[in-house]
């Protein structure tokens, strides 16, 4: 019996948590980190000014049609949007982000910059819920 109910009680929560297409829960920031950007799209970016994509359109300019379609699979573009912060710098640069407990779920996104002279091409891609809200560094 206590089998049964913890059975019930988990697939009502799966599904509840796990509404959207794919993987990525809805509302919630989630860092996809084997999406790679194509290089030449993000030129003249900026930290400070991040990419939103919300359509297919979108994907398929900032990764090529393989990738895009990859990703599409695993968001809901109609629940949730793509956040890509890219930038030049130290190969020691990092993006971090911290989640404020509040309805709608808010974040900060805050940059480290690194020590070293190396220069390089940085791409941070993050799945955003629509209702979320965010700030930058």
């Amino acid at each position: 019996m206590r089998l049964m109910i913890c059975v019930v009680v988990i697939v009502l929560f799966s599904t509840s948590v796990f509404a959207g297409k794919g993987s990525y829960i809805d509302h919630h920031l989630s860092r996809m980190p084997n999406a790679k950007p194509v290089l030449s799209t993000l030129k003249g970016s900026k930290l400070k000014t991040p990419i939103r994509i919300t359509t297919t359109q979108g994907l398929v300019k900032y990764f090529g049609k393989k990738q895009a379609k990859a990703i599409g699979a695993k968001i809901n573009l109609k629940r949730q949007f793509i956040l890509l912060f890219a930038r030049r710098g130290s190969g020691k640069d990092q993006l971090n982000y911290t989640t404020h407990k509040s309805n709608p779920p808010q974040y900060s996104f805050s940059h480290s910059p690194g020590r070293t002279r190396d220069v390089k091409q940085h791409a941070n891609v993050y799945v955003v819920g629509l209702k979320a809200k965010w700030k930058g560094p």
